[in-house]
Order: structure tokens, then C-alpha cells, then sequence
């Protein structure tokens, strides 16, 4: 098991089991860290993430990652969930709410997060992923979803999902009894 302390976090991260090919360049304001064939087992059982790539310059955060397993992300981000006191940034505690509320499941692959700006203050980011059969919960007036499959790109001020779901259901429990179920759901 490893532990890494993080200055924006409650508590120190901690990872079951990591193992990859490791190569580090740059100075403290300017580098690149690139992990070649990583495994990773953040809670659950160690799954292949592929690739992945953290890019930090001022101003500017790229985070590349060939595969995540979102079950295992999620019971990650469910130890991490600071209280009202904290002093994790606004943004990071509102992301880490709506997270745990959502309890994503399914995989996202060829996953790449730009934040421009400031991390711990950002004025821009862009998200991009393939989405295979993520499922989440219903959450608040949200509805929960199951097997949505696609291509799914973000901005803060925008965003576009490219369907490709075969056996979707769509749970919103304070409208309807059951999960709306759709054999198959394509569209943008």
C-alpha cells in the first residue's frame, strides 16, 4: 500500500497496489510524469489502465489515462469526502459531492482532463472520455442511468455526448415505478 500526502486533501491518498513503468522530467513549477503499462488497484482488485500522463505547467494541468475503472475510482473518492470545514477548494468539495452521490460505475477509456488556470482554482477545463456501460445512481432530483455507452466531450461552459448504448435504462424513481429501459439508444 502507498500513501501520498496531498496538500488539498483532508488525508493522505492512499493506493492499494500501483505498478508501472515510471519516468519523471522537469523542476517543481514545469514537469511531466509518464507511467507506461499501469496497473492500479485503488480499493478494489488491480485492473490494466494502460498508459497514462500527468503534464504540469503553470497555468496549465493535462492528465491522460488509457483506462479507469470508475467502481474502483468511486470507492476512492468516497474516503476522500471532506466536511463542511474543510479547506478543500469550493470546486474540488463540489465535485467530490456530486461523485459520491452518483456512485459512477463502468470504465472510461482514453480519458483526457485539461484544467486550465490555477488547480486548485480553475477558469477553464476540457474533459474528454469513451464511456463503456457506465452506470450511476439516482441522486437528488437526478436520475440514476445503467449501461450508457459513448463518447462523451466537456467544457465548463459546454458539453456533447455521442450516444452508443445498447440495453440503457434510465431510473427516476420519483417519476416512475421502474427504470425506463431502451434495447438500444444512439444520437448526439
Amino acid at each position: 500500500e502507498m500513501s501520498l500526502p496531498l496538500a488539498a486533501l483532508p488525508a493522505p491518498l492512499s493506493v492499494r497496489e500501483a505498478r508501472a513503468g515510471v519516468r519523471w522530467s522537469g523542476r517543481a513549477d514545469d514537469w511531466r510524469l509518464d507511467l507506461s503499462d499501469l496497473t492500479l488497484g485503488l480499493r478494489g482488485p488491480a485492473w490494466p489502465a494502460g498508459d497514462a500522463r500527468i503534464r504540469y505547467t503553470p497555468g496549465e494541468t493535462r492528465i491522460e489515462v488509457g483506462k479507469l475503472e470508475l467502481k474502483d475510482v468511486t470507492s476512492l473518492v468516497q474516503t476522500l469526502a471532506p466536511g463542511p470545514e474543510s479547506s478543500v477548494p469550493a470546486a474540488m468539495r463540489t465535485g467530490l459531492k456530486l461523485w459520491t452521490g452518483f456512485r459512477p460505475e463502468g470504465a472510461l477509456k482514453q480519458f483526457q482532463l485539461l484544467v486550465q488556470g490555477d488547480p486548485k482554482a480553475p477558469q477553464d477545463f476540457a474533459l474528454e472520455a469513451e464511456m463503456t456501460n457506465i452506470s450511476t445512481q439516482p441522486w437528488a432530483s437526478y436520475p440514476g442511468v445503467r449501461g450508457l455507452s459513448g463518447r462523451l466531450k466537456l467544457r465548463a461552459q459546454d458539453g456533447e455526448l455521442m450516444l452508443a448504448s445498447d440495453q440503457l435504462a434510465v431510473n427516476m424513481p420519483s417519476i416512475f415505478r421502474a427504470p425506463l429501459a431502451l434495447q438500444h439508444a444512439s444520437g448526439r
